[in-house]
């Protein structure tokens, strides 16, 4: 009865980010009037880390989802009625909190991955960055070819000094 399917490889919830559609383009324009800027200034890097602290958020409560889920399957919850079982009730409004921040969280995360090809890496760290979303969004079972590939491109970087 599970209707999430399981996160990304982070494990660590991340600080929750608010960053707006609005503050992304900004950050995109000042990169590309001012191009010397440092390596903190690109907008890449921060994008990127904001959709992967909330990758890790929704990995966290999927988690969470699937715990209780499971602990009410072994309660035999689904088979009976909710009278049978008091403390479900507490379970059942966990799971509609939980499900209602996780449609919250793709929301944000589907919003911000549409941004990152607008986006302009500055430097290296942004580009493995954007690297790093893909390969969380490629599905190994969909398209292993290009999964690999990316996963390769991702160590290539990884081993150059940035």
């Amino acid at each position: 009865m599970s209707r999430r399917p399981c996160g990304a490889a982070n494990a660590n919830p991340c600080a929750n980010s608010q960053i707006s559609r609005r503050q992304l383009i900004a950050g995109s324009a000042a990169a590309i009037i001012a191009p010397d800027l440092p390596a903190q200034a690109d907008p890449a890097v921060g994008a990127c880390m904001s959709w992967l602290c909330l990758e890790a958020e929704y990995s966290v409560l999927t988690k969470r989802w699937q715990e209780i889920e499971s602990h009410l399957l072994r309660l035999g919850f689904w088979c009976h009625s909710s009278s049978d079982h008091p403390a479900s009730n507490t379970e059942a409004r966990e799971l509609e909190a939980i499900d209602r921040q996780l449609d919250a969280l793709d929301e944000k995360r589907q919003e911000l991955l549409t941004c990152l090809p607008e986006i302009p890496a500055g430097t290296l760290r942004g580009i493995a960055l954007k690297l790093d979303v893909l390969a969380s969004v490629i599905r190994p079972g969909e398209n292993e070819d290009v999964c690999n590939l990316v996963m390769s491109v991702v160590c290539d970087l990884k081993t150059i000094k940035m």
